[in-house]
């Protein structure tokens, strides 16, 4: 290197270290640290330990003071219950400390916290270490939660891995008990050359996942079925309706028979589908050849909504009109201006409560109904709770009831799963004692589910719809109410 280069590289090097010299010490500062002075119920202090949690009533206020080692630096906080990070009725805030670092904050807990051990968690800007300061509610133990059945099969040769709330692999054919609400993720891996078809949940013997890796929160007793073809075997053959119910599986080294048209409320069968979208001229009877395909083929049911439609009249509501809707038309209201003195407080459809949001959309039964948006003084308090309800059911196909049931969660809930009860009507029904559970694949909060069941002349058939939920960490089943139907 030259003399001039050197100097250059001289001259940067003592330009970098000014500039370095001239940053504010705070750049260069270990992490910011938060003391809390007093963390207090009443007169009641909140423990460090959550062994020594005292126990506090619903509804109490927290009130937490403190300091930040940086003034007028961010302050954050949540309460949740211990072992969780998610937090109660959305208690997570953010508060600002003072000039000399200061801060109190203040939490009122909700009227309906469950019973359990809880803690807040106090930290902030570039805080290593947060405080947790813990108390109970009740006993202070946890709910119970209630277990169900995971049932792991394999039809061909492949296995199974599991991770979440089970790791490792399972052997097809076992089952296991977890804790409701438990997660999981099952991934499917093919031996060799081998395929891996789709996932079934033998529940509802629908495809849920042509994924090999098949993600789910357990609700009640499921069974789930991984599907594998071995290399060289004859293609499958699969006829599936348009909710992924599989009405035929059969593989191409015999003849293949078309089955029946599928029904499916308010629309009319079409055509079959392939992979492609693009309709095949097949009808119910046909025979396809033994040997016709050499890789597997999937045809979906198509249908087009039928001319029927079904009168929605709504009363104090804006953005939809009332008329005559064809079957499965969504449709979205807000409620009308609320005279002097009132506020909005829920929609009703055919005098039951469905919702507690301003924004209600709903998809048009193969019924007549009424939506109406109800209101209350200004003053009055109005608590949103989970809503899950039954419209009267009716005949459709000649012998089939059909059930409808609807749901509607407040935030900070979260479905785990819901469905219909059905039974002979002699007793309430619960997942315990119905003849038959059908569960919906979909996790929505707000959301609609509609079922068939076959009866036969003189028979009383009777439906129920349940749901299970998680709030504030506890797992909980609630119920419909109940109706019934005659096929005479």
């Amino acid at each position: 290197m030259n003399k001039k280069s050197l100097g250059k590289n001289l001259m940067r090097v003592i330009a970098v270290l000014c500039v370095v010299a001239m940053l504010p010490v705070t750049a260069f500062a270990a992490g910011a640290t938060i003391t809390i002075t007093a963390a207090v119920s009443d007169s009641t202090v909140l423990a460090t330990a959550a062994a020594e949690a005292p126990t506090l009533e619903a509804g109490a206020v927290l009130d937490v003071a403190g300091t930040h080692s940086t003034a007028g630096a961010e302050v954050t906080y949540l309460v949740a219950p211990e072992g969780a990070t998610t937090p109660i009725e959305g208690i997570g805030q953010r508060t600002s400390a003072s000039e000399t670092g200061a801060f109190e904050i203040k939490v009122a807990l909700p009227q309906d916290i469950a019973d359990g051990t809880y803690y807040i968690k106090v930290g902030g800007q570039d805080v290593d270490e947060p405080q947790t300061r813990y108390f109970k509610i009740g006993a202070g133990e946890t709910p119970a939660v209630p277990n169900a059945n995971l049932t792991v099969t394999v039809t061909g040769a492949g296995s199974v891995t599991s991770t979440g709330a089970y790791e490792g692999e399972i052997t097809g054919g076992s089952t296991s008990e977890y804790a409701v609400g438990s997660q999981f993720t099952l991934t499917a891996a093919a031996e060799g050359n081998d395929k891996f078809i789709h996932w079934i949940d033998e529940r509802s013997g629908r495809i849920v996942s042509t994924e090999a890796a098949y993600s789910f929160t357990l609700g009640t007793d499921t069974t789930l079925r991984a599907v594998f073809r071995a290399e060289g075997a004859p293609a499958f053959v699969i006829f599936k309706e348009r909710n992924n119910k599989v009405l035929l599986t059969q593989d191409n080294s015999t003849n293949v028979t078309v089955p029946d048209d599928p029904y499916a409320m308010g629309y009319e069968f079409e055509s079959w589908m392939n992979e492609n979208g693009l309709p095949q001229k097949l009808s119910a009877g046909d025979v396809i050849a033994a040997n016709t395909y050499t890789d597997d083929v999937v045809f979906t049911a198509q249908h087009k909504a039928t001319e029927d439609t079904y009168t929605v009249t709504f009363v104090n509501a804006q953005g939809a009109e009332s008329g005559a809707y064809k079957y499965d038309t969504r449709l979205t209201v807000t409620p009308a201006a609320a005279q002097s003195g009132e506020k909005f407080a829920y929609w009703e459809k055919d005098g039951k409560i469905v919702s507690y949001e301003e924004e209600y959309s709903f998809y048009v039964a193969a019924y007549n109904t009424t939506v109406e948006a109800k209101y209350v003084e200004t003053a009055q308090v109005v608590t949103p709770e989970p809503v899950i309800v039954m419209a009267e059911p009716f005949m459709v196909q000649t012998n089939k009831i059909a059930f409808f049931s609807e749901r509607s969660l407040p935030a900070g809930y979260t479905l785990i799963e819901t469905g219909i009860l059905v039974g002979d009507g002699l007793q309430e029904l619960t997942l315990g004692n119905a003849m038959y559970t059908s569960v919906s694949i979909s996790t929505d909060s707000n959301g609609q589910y509609t079922i068939r069941k076959s009866a036969q002349s003189g028979e009383t058939w009777a439906g129920r719809a349940y749901m299970i939920y998680e709030h504030n960490g506890e797992i909980v089943t609630v119920y419909s109410n109940t109706v019934t139907k005659a096929y005479l």
